[in-house]
């Protein structure tokens, strides 16, 4: 069975496997947490954009911002939803930015998951730091351990549409901590196949690789929440701001 690499069909129908996402309400909780930088925030880049959904809710608000994601036929769902152009195709380990460029980087939907060791976590955070300015924001998500055993141990969900469907099957190995989403995805009368892995990393070794990688810690809160995280989190808000003597 030949497998398509993740989001190249999956992209087709993106927008509606997502369409219970709130992406509004994501906007207005990542504008909140800006509060925590002492630098007044004027330019965004989200560097797992996807179809662009959440930066459509930034177009009305004053900020010069971008979008970048390491899948073509993500970006190229995107770009319609624009006036213009302010999308790249980029591998976040290595970014076409240039250095010092954004107040804030925004990485979500548990995009940091998709780093499978800790030399792809470390090369992130590294060209984060770069391209941000001092004082900088840097805000993520992650889904923990606890969510994966809770809800994606053995889970199967399925949905289809006029012409487009998808059955999708979870399961998660303790073991390697990795949760793996497979897809079977129907465009019209073609079957296509992906197989998507994230891997948990444990909260305490992603402090030390922010604190490797020149930021601090600022926040690691519950959820959509203003409360830290705790044992019983199921997805947590990272909010690390570039230390003023980075280099």
């Amino acid at each position: 069975m030949k497998k398509n690499q993740p989001y190249d069909k999956l992209s087709l129908i993106y927008d509606k496997l997502m369409s219970h996402v709130n992406y509004k309400n994501w906007a207005d909780y990542i504008v909140k947490l800006f509060q925590y930088s002492d630098i007044k925030i004027n330019s965004i880049i989200d560097i797992s954009c996807g179809t662009g959904s959440l930066l459509t809710n930034f177009i009305n608000r004053k900020y010069f911002f971008c979008g970048s994601d390491i899948s073509l036929p993500m970006i190229c769902r995107a770009g319609p939803k624009f006036d213009k152009n302010v999308f790249m195709v980029s591998d976040v380990k290595r970014m076409s930015v240039k250095s010092n460029r954004f107040d804030a980087v925004i990485f979500l939907y548990d995009s940091l998951n998709y780093m499978q060791n800790e030399n792809q976590i470390n090369s992130l955070f590294k060209e984060v730091n770069r391209i941000l300015v001092k004082g900088g924001i840097f805000i993520f998500d992650i889904i923990t351990d606890l969510l994966c055993k809770t809800h994606y141990q053995n889970f199967e969900e399925q949905e289809n549409w006029n012409d487009s469907g998808y059955l999708r099957h979870s399961f998660y190995n303790n073991t390697s901590q990795i949760q793996h989403n497979d897809f079977r995805i129907n465009i019209g009368n073609n079957i296509y196949f992906e197989s998507h892995m994230q891997r948990v990393f444990p909260e305490s070794k992603i402090d030390e690789y922010l604190n490797y990688n020149n930021f601090d810690l600022a926040a690691r809160l519950d959820d959509f929440t203003f409360s830290a995280s705790n044992e019983d989190s199921e997805r947590i808000h990272y909010v690390c701001i570039k230390k003023l003597n980075a280099l």
